[in-house]
């Protein structure tokens, strides 16, 4: 999450939604102008998953909970979420962050 968190810090279309005293192993990210689901179907392509909202929600409603953080509906929409664990190694953080860098220009 911290390397993550410093890799993107400089990035003006990223959002980091996720509070610093957040769970370390989950991050959720916005970025400007993509739906998460564009994001997801873009990182599909490299075999990278992640998660775009609960199980639960509905595709035409934004993320209560980041919603309730940021205020902003199309913020909101286009947030997704990265779930780490103590397996993940750092060459699986750089194939991620290379997979975003298309995205970002």
């Amino acid at each position: 999450n911290a390397y993550l968190r410093a890799a993107l810090k400089g990035e003006s279309k990223v959002t980091v939604n996720s509070p610093a005293t957040a769970v370390p192993h989950i991050l959720n990210l916005s970025i400007a102008g993509l739906k998460g689901a564009a994001v997801q179907a873009a990182l599909a392509q490299s075999d990278i998953c992640i998660s775009v909202k609960s199980a639960c929600s509905t595709d035409a409603l934004p993320s209560r909970a980041v919603f309730a953080v940021s205020r902003s509906r199309k913020n909101a929409l286009a947030s997704f979420r990265l779930s780490l664990s103590h397996l993940t190694t750092r060459e699986e953080l750089d194939a991620l962050l290379g997979a975003l860098a298309p995205l970002l220009h």
